[in-house]
C-alpha cells in the first residue's frame, strides 16, 4: 500500500465512470492522496482542497490506535457497539472510537470484519507518512483548509506547499483541530463550495 497506489485507485474509479475531469476533496491521508493524483495525473484533476494535511513526512503518530485495531478480537464481537466498548481502555475518545469503528462491517454469519485493509494499513504505515515526490507541479486551483486548533499544518507548511501548487489559497478555520468538516462542518461547507464553484 503506497500513496502511488491510492492515486491509481482514484483514476482507475474516474475511468470506470467516464469521468474526464474533476475535483477532489482529500482529508489528512487522503489529502495526501489527492495531492499524489493531482500531481501524477493534473490533466484529470480540474481543482483540489487539500483539509489539514501538507506534503511533507509526518511522524507516525498512530501507531499505537493502528496497534489497538489489530488487537481486536473481532471473532467474539457481534456488532459495533460491543466493537466500541472492547476498544474504550486503548482509545478512550468516543467520537474517535466511533469513527474508526465505521470501517467495520457485518458478516453473513452474524458477526463482523474490517472493510478495510487494517493489516496493509500497519505493514506500510511508514510509507504513507513519507514526503510526496518533488519535482512536480500541479497548476490548478489548490485550497489548503485547516483547522486552527490542529498541528499537521504549519505557516511554513502553506508557503513550501506553493511549490507544487502554484496555485494555491490557504485558509484556516480558527475553531476546529484536525477533523476540521466534523468541528466545523457549516463553515468547512461554505469555504468548500464556494472553492468548488469557482470562487475564491
Amino acid at each position: 500500500m503506497s500513496l502511488g497506489d491510492m492515486a491509481e485507485d482514484v483514476v482507475r474509479f474516474a475511468n470506470a465512470r467516464n469521468f474526464s475531469r474533476f475535483a477532489m476533496i482529500g482529508h489528512s491521508l487522503g489529502g495526501k492522496v489527492a495531492m499524489e493524483t493531482a500531481l501524477w495525473r493534473p490533466d484529470l484533476v480540474d481543482r483540489l482542497i487539500v483539509v489539514d494535511m501538507a506534503p511533507r513526512a509526518y511522524a507516525p503518530r498512530h501507531v499505537k490506535l493502528i496497534e489497538a485495531l489489530e488487537a481486536l478480537d473481532l471473532s467474539a464481537l457481534r456488532n459495533r457497539t460491543e466493537a466500541l466498548a472492547a476498544l474504550e481502555e486503548s482509545v478512550p475518545s468516543l467520537p474517535m472510537r466511533q469513527f474508526f469503528l465505521k470501517n467495520l462491517r457485518s458478516t453473513d454469519s452474524g458477526g463482523i470484519e474490517w472493510r478495510i485493509n487494517l493489516r496493509g494499513i500497519g505493514e506500510n504505515y511508514s510509507f504513507l507518512n513519507q514526503a510526496l515526490e518533488a519535482g512536480r507541479m500541479f497548476e490548478g486551483p489548490t485550497l489548503l483548509l485547516r483547522g486552527g486548533k490542529s498541528d499537521y499544518v504549519t505557516d511554513e507548511d502553506g508557503d513550501a506547499m506553493g511549490g507544487l501548487f502554484p496555485a494555491l489559497k490557504f485558509e484556516t478555520i480558527a475553531n476546529a483541530g484536525h477533523w476540521v468538516h466534523a468541528e466545523a462542518p457549516d463553515t468547512f461547507y461554505e469555504i468548500a463550495s464556494r472553492f468548488l464553484c469557482g470562487g475564491h
